[in-house]
């Protein structure tokens, strides 16, 4: 048996401009996780953080309603353009990034024969919770592979 523990926690870092030369790269479109008319997509801010933490980002952004944006140096490039009043409801607007920062980790254990566990260290593949909570959030789930 195979436990997958995800602990983090998701804050608001603010709203900011982009261009079309990207503070931070663009993942949208990429994963299934992240496919079909971003405007419409239902959850954006959580399914953007799911896949920032996936690959071990600290960073993500959400714009115009639900393009996602991450990578491994967003933290330092997310306010290139400094700050910006259009974005809403928290996932961003017309050229402008709602920044999060994601704390904690996400490690796969397995049961070793006394009962403790052991990290195994790899990154978790993606598990969608259908109530998992809102953009200031806190999960503490498990889940058996």
């Amino acid at each position: 048996m195979i436990l997958i523990f995800i602990f983090f926690t998701v804050k608001r870092i603010g709203c900011f401009k982009d261009t079309t030369r990207r503070a931070i790269p663009g993942v949208d479109g990429r994963p299934p996780l992240l496919t079909g008319f971003y405007r419409r997509r239902h959850e954006a801010i959580k399914k953007c953080a799911l896949y920032a933490l996936m690959y071990g980002f600290k960073f993500f952004a959400v714009q115009h309603q639900g393009w996602c944006a991450t990578g491994p140096r967003a933290h330092v490039t997310y306010r290139k353009y400094g700050p910006s009043n259009r974005c809403r409801n928290g996932k961003g607007g017309p050229w402008a990034n709602d920044v999060y920062r994601i704390s904690g980790q996400c490690f796969i254990c397995r049961p070793s024969a006394n009962t403790t566990t052991q990290r195994l260290g790899r990154r978790v593949p993606f598990v969608m919770w259908p109530n998992f909570p809102g953009p200031e959030f806190q999960l503490k789930r498990s889940s058996v592979m």
